[in-house]
């Protein structure tokens, strides 16, 4: 056994050492056992990607919550009462686990004692009250402190600079706020500033009805509206004990993959439009209109909104015709498939025998670093991080999934790694819809009370949702969103980058403002 995995073991042995409150999901720690346990969440010098990851953290203003999850993608839940208002914070041991520390105190205004970072994330002092999610939300008065940069402007007859970009731009790009510290043309520290897409979205799901939240959720984020509506309905079938309709687990795998699909060519397209690009730019463009008009012909939304619902699929959904629509986007008659001309035309103007490489050796980002955040998607596996969890989720076909293929971690591997998994999802969808059947109408469930868990493989990585509910009404919900941990490891991975590839290296992110602020 390595001692990453016994590190793992010893890790989650003290997290179930605690009261299991939910059977095999939640378990409670006293202040010994939460110390202990974030210790043990400290990765070991040498053993690469660590054991355990922290995917966020929330709190219902007497308990703090965290989510983890091990590098065999088993999740679990650990809560710990707040003392006066204060926990242990769980980043000196994890940091990925920092943001979300800021998070809970924004919102809650719980105090993470001894925590890498206790700056804001979300409040910029726009708000009427602080910590509007506590008990007792405090009214504000005066202005708010100034927000300090972790890292000073590189100063000292250098030349050093302070560049600032969002979070308002005139582009269509996420609502964020990047300050690059730049000596000559190089990137010396890179931070960003989140909360300017924050809209409230999982408090407002409190009181909601199950159907009411499942539309909500399918709104956290763009790239990922079937991700995070699939993985929401799974958290209420699991808390529930509420079986899916029949027919329902392939349809779902089949919008995922279209979402996919959609998502990806999105992002090449604006991948090709910052490296000047224009014709792949527009051909990815055109692609991805053609896929959202079949997803309106089959689905009745073009962007998949509201298709996956609490027990089932949405009515009317039609399978006839949508191989062959797809066909005719990707495989027109007589010529290459479009995918791989889509690759010999990238090949030909950005491949090692172009006159332009500018996409190779760039932005790049290490496996460990990927597994330390959970992040899957293209970010993690262009990495060679095997993280991927739709090999265990029902109703895909886990053989047309390809095996991790790039490890350069570069902009030129997300690119590439992008296209793979366009081919891949258009089997993926072939396969599936060739035996579907159309689904069953969904069976109501009478007004039961639990607490469970969901999970779905979205484009840009894993999506997670937690819900507890009572008589068939939403108490309490959270979310993990991808993109969060996308816009920390971009900060390191912009450490040394060239001023001019600041653009490209972000882009090939996709990361969202929306799924990250919430």
């Amino acid at each position: 056994m390595s001692s990453a995995i016994a590190r793992s073991s010893n890790a989650l042995a003290v997290l179930r050492s605690g009261r299991m409150e939910v059977p095999h999901l939640r378990y409670r720690l006293d202040e010994a056992e939460w110390a202990a346990f974030a210790r043990a969440l400290e990765t070991p010098a040498g053993a690469g990607t660590p054991p355990v990851v922290v995917l966020g953290l929330w709190s219902d203003t007497t308990d703090l919550h965290a989510l983890v999850m091990d590098q065999y993608a088993t999740m679990a839940i650990a809560t710990v009462a707040l003392q006066n208002g204060r926990y242990l914070a769980l980043s000196p041991w994890a940091p990925e686990a920092a943001v979300h520390e800021r998070i809970v105190g924004d919102l809650w205004g719980a105090e993470a004692m001894e925590a890498r970072d206790t700056r804001p994330w979300l409040d910029h002092g726009a708000w009427p009250v602080i910590w509007p999610c506590a008990a007792r939300p405090v009214p504000r008065t005066g202005a708010a402190e100034a927000f300090e940069f972790r890292e000073p402007v590189p100063l000292g007859g250098k030349g050093g600079e302070a560049l600032l970009i969002g979070p308002v731009t005139g582009r269509p790009e996420a609502p964020a706020l990047l300050r690059a510290g730049v000596i000559g043309r190089h990137v010396r520290h890179a931070e960003w500033r989140g909360g300017y897409a924050h809209a409230g979205l999982l408090a407002r799901m409190g009181g909601m009805s199950v159907g009411e939240a499942a539309r909500l959720a399918g709104r956290l984020g763009s790239g990922g509206w079937v991700a995070h509506q699939s993985a929401f309905c799974r958290a209420v079938e699991a808390a529930l004990g509420w079986v899916p309709a029949a027919g329902a687990a392939p349809w779902r795998a089949i919008a995922g993959e279209l979402e996919r699909i959609m998502t990806h060519l999105h992002d090449l397209a604006r991948m090709m439009s910052v490296l000047d690009a224009p014709f792949l730019a527009a051909t990815f463009e055109r692609a991805q209109e053609a896929f959202a008009a079949l997803c309106g012909a089959h689905f009745g939304h073009r962007r998949l909104m509201d298709v996956v619902q609490p027990g089932g699929l949405a009515p009317g959904a039609v399978v006839e015709g949508l191989v062959d629509d797809m066909a005719a986007i990707l495989a027109p008659s007589g010529r290459d498939d479009a995918v791989t001309q889509w690759r010999a035309l990238y090949e030909r103007q950005f491949g090692p025998r172009s006159a332009c490489s500018l996409p190779a050796a760039l932005g790049v980002v290490r496996r460990e670093v990927a597994g330390r955040a959970g992040t899957g998607g293209v970010v993690g596996r262009s990495a060679g991080l095997d993280l991927d969890l739709r090999v265990a989720l029902a109703g895909y076909r886990a053989e047309l999934l390809s095996p991790v293929r790039w490890t350069a971690g570069d902009v030129d591997a997300r690119i590439r790694l992008r296209l793979d998994e366009i081919a891949d999802a258009a089997r993926q969808v072939g396969a599936l819809a060739a035996d579907a059947l159309p689904p069953s109408a969904v069976t109501p469930v009478s007004e039961r009370t639990g607490e469970g868990i969901g999970v779905a493989e979205g484009p840009r990585g894993i999506v997670a949702w937690w819900v507890q509910i009572r008589d068939g009404v939403v108490q309490a919900a959270y979310a993990r969103d991808p993109d969060l941990a996308s816009w920390s490891i971009m900060e390191t991975t912009l450490e040394g980058a060239p001023v001019e590839a600041l653009d490209i290296v972000r882009a090939s992110f996709g990361a969202d403002a929306g799924g990250a602020d919430r």
